[in-house]
């Protein structure tokens, strides 16, 4: 009867720990017991197998049998040269009379039997020299094209080698080689996770394990060391030798230890173990688009890392990483040929294609969701650290969850990846800053989810669009046109029914007519010509680095401008949306976050704005619960871009004999350009008695008011904000309830339904 076995020293981090894993799970499932299972527990691996922990540690120390893991095709994996460590360790190999080491011993013979090996080590060797002297500039010119002739003929022997290693080899040797790389139409791709084909630097990873395999077998410390490593029980001396890139805290190097310097040392049976596990990494070639004449190498679960805030991937980082890698962490007990088959699929889709960045694999994780019981992801991204090496670095865990709206997302991918790749080197660090905003957004939405990390998406891409309006330069090299095209479903999944976003949406959902690109005219240089396009040298263009109320008020005398100079039906200052009485009281008080409706706002302007009751933000309330100002009624129903051309696209529904007859009147009161001009200097009683004027005009006959300083404090901010105000949509509904106040200058209970 199998039994659990927690494997301490087998964690989810640092990446050997994770290896480590996956090599005593391969191998206790191939040699010793084929119905082992295992799955991670609280942090932990947890073997379930019919070995105890006594059997476990004595296989390993008198039975295993190591997997044979060679790179021939590299300079230090043994087989190029006559002489180095490399190359004694296999000349011990093949001497050896361990039964345990047949396997690795008939490797050998296999690789000696190329013939084309022996070509290829001379000709690199060659090639070195005269590299070098190409660098010291002592090179001849008959130096130079014998270079070129031996650089070729190495790329072609490298091929001939790769090639019959793939097509001749047995299968118990091909893990290897297709974790290290794959050979595909489009040439031959290495893994991240082994570095340049199975080498960092001048660290060969074969040939080091190798070392090790020979370090363990016979020794007396092989089960003090094999206990620890798995159980992480007691303490046993480590052996002096470069652990890599898998375990950045093992590297050693300065203030790493006591001193000045520290060097790496390393338990024997990490390394082994480590590199045993890495066969589960193979990789594989996908075709896509289902064009089945083009395939492309690609490994599981990795992509390429691009930069988020508060992590340790910078934007220049990007260019150097050699890539990141999404590791499964999975609760339910697997078989190996079912986690062979989870890695085997390890490639997600994202939008019909494979994942190619690690945003695009987090929105793939969220729209499906869980899979196979993967419950998590633990992210290790490989950077370049410690002078030219490379270090898995741990980016934390991943947890697994599907978000609703996460689908959306695809409307902006390609708007946001030509952002993106926009923004090189040379470009100014506000682009960069931008898109990194966007990228993590979406990449916090996808692992956590809410309206209020959706929300940042929709105004970290407004406020990448708003760099754009003084970039010139910058979207015209880059093609970026306006950001367009997002649904109505954006404004939703957005919404956090907060009295900000109110006011933002309607704003946003300000038109003059379905060709008017509305409010956004004004904050950025655009018009509409058979699409959204940038318009250069802009009038309409009034928003500036300013407050809030001081760009609405700019945005209002514009409009008013352009109606009169135009000959537009109305000033073009109505939505689809309408703001709340009380809601406008509260902006009117400066009780709101104006920061927060001016970055919704450039957001919201990029999507699309449907119709919605105002229900939506809550109850309906009441006018006479809405402190507003008495003077703010009478200044709207004279500036509210109504119009006697076009009543019954706007006319209120249900309307009984006595509000029909207001409708008529309010709709021919002619606006007052004037009445933003006086409310900006401070004029308050000049522009209410204006307005008294016109609405007179119209027959709507408001009653004489004495203007006290209870009605409209003298200061300057309340001005500014209470004509700033009356850029805010108001529904018609809304309209006729708040001209009762005015006509009748008492607070009147808001019609029963």
């Amino acid at each position: 009867m199998n039994q659990a076995l927690p494997l301490r020293g087998c964690t989810p981090e640092p990446l050997m720990n994770y290896l480590k894993a996956l090599g005593v799970f391969r191998i206790i499932s191939e040699q010793v017991d084929p119905t082992c299972r295992a799955a991670w527990r609280g942090g932990q691996f947890a073997l379930s197998t019919k070995l105890t922990e006594q059997e476990l540690l004595e296989f390993f120390t008198e039975n295993y049998f190591p997997s044979p893991i060679f790179s021939p095709w590299n300079a230090e994996g043994g087989f190029l040269t006559e002489s180095g460590a490399s190359f004694a360790t296999i000349h011990s190999i093949q001497n050896s009379n361990s039964p345990r080491l047949a396997g690795l011993q008939n490797a050998i013979v296999m690789i000696h039997q190329m013939g084309a090996l022996k070509d290829f080590g001379e000709c690199r060797t060659e090639a070195k020299v005269l590299d070098k002297r190409k660098k010291a500039k002592q090179a001849t010119d008959e130096d130079l094209t014998r270079l070129r002739e031996l650089t070729k003929r190495v790329k072609s022997l490298k091929e001939t080698i790769l090639f019959q290693i793939r097509s001749e080899f047995p299968d118990s040797a091909m893990g290897w080689f297709d974790t290290c790389l794959q050979v595909g139409d489009d040439g031959f791709s290495v893994a991240p996770a082994l570095g340049s084909g199975g080498v960092d630097g001048r660290m060969e990873f074969s040939a080091n394990f190798l070392r090790n395999v020979l370090l363990v077998l016979d020794n007396p410390n092989a089960r003090n060391w094999i206990a620890s490593s798995l159980f992480s029980e007691g303490f046993v001396p480590l052996h002096a030798a470069s652990i890599g890139q898998f375990s950045p805290g093992n590297v050693g190097g300065p203030n790493s230890t006591h001193g000045f310097e520290g060097n790496s040392a390393i338990n024997p049976w990490d390394y082994i173990l480590l590199i045993e596990g890495t066969p589960l990494l193979a990789g594989a070639i996908t075709r896509r688009c289902g064009n089945v004449q083009f395939g492309k190498s690609a490994f599981p679960f990795t992509v390429a890392p691009v930069a988020l805030e508060g992590e340790s991937v910078k934007t220049s980082d990007s260019s150097t990483a050699r890539g990141e890698v999404w590791l499964p962490l999975w609760e339910k007990k697997l078989r190996l040929n079912e986690l062979e088959r989870i890695f085997g699929e390890g490639r997600a889709e994202w939008s019909g294609a494979q994942s190619r960045t690690n945003i695009d694999f987090a929105k793939a994780v969220a729209s499906y969701g869980a899979d196979r019981g993967i419950k998590a992801f633990t992210r290790h991204s490989f950077l370049q650290r410690n002078g030219r090496s490379f270090l898995a670095t741990p980016l934390g865990r991943y947890e697994v969850h599907s978000r609703e709206n996460v689908t959306l997302l695809r409307e902006a991918d390609a708007w946001i990846d030509r952002y993106r790749r926009a923004c090189g080197d040379k470009t100014p660090a506000r682009f960069s800053t931008a898109a990194r905003r966007v990228d993590s957004a979406v990449f916090n939405y996808c692992e956590h989810g809410g309206s209020a990390r959706f929300q940042a998406i929709v105004i970290a891409l407004g406020q990448a669009e708003r760099e754009l309006v003084t970039g010139a330069k910058f979207r015209e090299s880059a093609w970026l046109r306006p950001l367009r095209g997002l649904s109505s479903a954006w404004v939703a999944a957005a919404d956090d029914h907060s009295r900000e976003f109110e006011i933002a949406v309607a704003l946003a959902g300000v038109r003059g007519n379905k060709d008017d690109p509305g409010l956004r005219a004004n904050l950025e240089p655009v018009e509409w010509k058979k699409g959204l396009l940038w318009r250069e040298n802009s009038g309409s263009v009034v928003w500036n680095r300013g407050d809030l109320a001081a760009n609405l008020v700019a945005v209002l005398e514009r409009r008013v401008l352009d109606w009169r100079r135009l000959g537009l039906p109305a000033p073009a200052i109505t939505s689809c949306r309408g703001v709340r009485p009380s809601t406008v009281a509260a902006f009117i008080n400066a009780e709101l976050d104006d920061d927060k409706i001016e970055r919704l706002l450039w957001g919201l302007v990029c999507c699309k704005i449907d119709w919605a009751p105002e229900s939506v933000y809550g109850a309906r309330d009441s006018i006479d619960t809405a402190p507003l100002p008495r003077v703010f009624p009478l200044l709207k129903a004279s500036l509210s871009g109504l119009h006697p051309d076009y009543p019954d696209a706007l006319r209120p529904k249900k309307l009984d004999s006595g509000q029909a007859d207001l409708w008529e009147k309010l709709i021919l009161v002619t606006p007052e350009a004037r009445l933003p001009h006086l409310l900006r200097a401070g004029r308050i009683a000049e522009a209410a008695a204006l307005a008294s004027r016109r609405t007179r005009s119209a027959g709507l006959l408001p009653a004489s008011i004495e203007w006290d300083r209870e009605d409209f404090p003298s200061t300057e901010d309340f001005a500014i904000r209470l004509a700033a105000s009356l850029m805010l949509p108001i529904s018609n509904r809304r309209l006729l309830q708040l001209w009762s106040l005015v006509a009748r200058m008492e607070r009147l209970k808001e019609p029963t339904a």
